[in-house]
């Protein structure tokens, strides 16, 4: 088994949204997922992870979750369905308009709805699914999480790598290597 723990890295690897007009903030002090009946008031986001020690394709996915280090009690309640980007090598953020939700996403998501998750680090549910078809497809370079939110009046906002606490979102992720499948040549000498 194999196993990492990775860290956003720069200002361009966390960025969140405006659903109604698709202004892309990245290098921002709070990132927010932020449900809501009004497309305005709605933030989509996203996180950035680079390894060159990530599960390779046709690895097998034992465990997976993102750990966000939530920034207050007041903005600590999240509805939301995470995805990852089906992609090799996904790209930073940049303030393109809408360059958060017109990235292709995995089939698959996992649902996160808690209230109250409180101060400090959080972690999501499991999301071996997800990251499981994109090692499936790939052998990525970086991995990107998307958080699409629902429409329920929820807030979440956790530190984002500009601000200057030193607590940054982290993947962890444990995995199987592929199997490597040889070849047999007995029946050639024999």
């Amino acid at each position: 088994m194999s196993d990492i723990t990775l860290e956003i890295a720069q200002d361009s690897d966390d960025a969140y949204e405006q659903e109604d007009t698709g202004a892309v903030k990245p290098a921002e002090n709070l990132e927010r997922v932020r449900g809501n009946a009004s497309g305005q008031y709605r933030y989509h986001s996203g996180l950035r992870w680079v390894s060159a020690s990530l599960p390779s394709k046709g690895s097998k996915i034992t465990a997976c979750h993102i750990s966000l280090p939530v920034y207050d009690t007041s903005l600590d309640d999240v509805w939301c369905e995470i995805f990852f980007q089906l992609a090799a090598a996904p790209g930073t953020f940049t303030t393109d308009a809408f360059s958060i939700t017109t990235r292709p996403r995995t089939p698959n998501s996992v649902t996160w709805h808690a209230d109250s998750l409180g101060a400090g680090y959080r972690d999501t549910p499991s999301l071996i699914v997800p990251l499981q078809e994109v090692v499936d497809d790939y052998s990525p370079s970086a991995l990107v999480a998307l958080f699409v939110p629902d429409t329920t009046d929820k807030y979440l906002w956790w530190d984002g790598f500009h601000l200057e606490s030193g607590d940054v979102s982290k993947i962890i992720i444990e995995w199987d290597e592929p199997v490597a499948v040889g070849r047999s040549y007995a029946h050639i000498i024999g």
